[in-house]
């Protein structure tokens, strides 16, 4: 996308806070592998629950999460009628750190869930949909664009 609109500078801040927001999303996606290689070395019997429903609850919260990335990702970006090139920036770096975190979460749970009962089918399953949401959500250069310029252009009227 063409950012003729802003200055030589802004175009290599925007290119320098994406790298950084790429490098703390592959950073954190790392995790990943490092809960599956901790669950497969931790052999555990399965335990029984008070409540069997407890492995519901983890992945109702699981799901919970993945509705909350969205709305607190539409939040931090919705239009506001004054800002600023910076401003946008800051915007665009919070929600998708948040979202990283986000997405981590699902994968915290399915180690937590593990530990509590044993049941590794449901670490898979927490870990797999955290890779999905990852994905999903993962930060791309043409939407932050596409953000940049859309609001910018606004503001310029």
């Amino acid at each position: 996308m063409n950012f003729t609109f802003l200055s030589e500078e802004e175009k290599r801040l925007f290119e320098n806070q994406y790298k950084q927001i790429l490098t703390i999303g592959f950073s954190i996606i790392a995790s990943i592998p490092i809960y599956l290689v901790v669950g497969n070395m931790i052999e555990f019997e399965k335990q029984n629950l008070p409540n069997p429903s407890v492995r519901y609850i983890f992945l109702g919260v699981a799901l919970l999460i993945a509705f909350l990335i969205r709305i607190i990702r539409s939040i931090i970006l919705q239009k506001q009628e004054r800002t600023t090139f910076i401003h946008l920036m800051n915007r665009l770096k919070a929600s998708s750190i948040i979202t990283f975190a986000l997405c981590e979460a699902i994968a915290i749970i399915g180690i937590t869930e593990y530990f509590l009962t044993g049941m590794k089918m449901d670490l898979y399953l927490m870990l797999f949909l955290s890779l999905v949401f990852f994905a999903v959500h993962f930060p791309r250069k043409s939407r932050w664009e596409y953000y940049i310029n859309l609001h910018i252009r606004e503001f310029q009227k």
